[in-house]
């Protein structure tokens, strides 16, 4: 008898792992096209993120970067200003840029992963100025 319900206890045990119990873990609410013009932050995408690629320019003072979620399989770009003087914006190719900012990061929304992506990003000092998009990171 008790050899039976310590296989039960056991059995409950092992159930218990297996359906899961709470985790710190985000889950992630989108995967590949359903991620499309989505932000990444939101979605729980940002969470365990790969940069593709990278490119530094003016005077090494902005990275445009080309970002990749695996547990969403969606892109992002990500534009940041290494010395928080400029405006910023950040786009994918397929999405067009993202919001403005003064200084700091700014990102794009998301696309599916599964497709060619292209970073881009640019940079301004003065908000009423014309865009002067930096350039594309290599695709991915």
């Amino acid at each position: 008898m008790k050899a039976k319900n310590a296989c039960i206890a056991l059995f409950l045990l092992v159930m218990l792992m297996l359906i899961g119990l709470p985790s710190n873990r985000a889950v992630a609410a989108c995967y590949g096209s359903s991620c499309n013009g989505k932000d990444p932050v939101d979605e729980g995408c940002s969470g365990y993120t790969a940069t593709y690629r990278t490119l530094t320019g003016v005077a090494g003072r902005i990275q445009v970067q080309l970002r990749y979620s695996p547990g969403c399989n969606a892109n992002w770009s990500r534009t940041i200003s290494l010395d928080q003087t400029k405006y910023l914006l950040a786009g994918l190719d397929n999405l067009g840029y993202g919001t403005a900012i003064y200084g700091g990061t700014v990102y794009s929304d998301m696309w599916n992963g599964g497709v060619v992506n292209c970073a881009y990003g640019g940079a301004k000092r003065i908000l009423s100025a014309a865009w002067n998009p930096y350039g594309y990171a290599p695709c991915a």
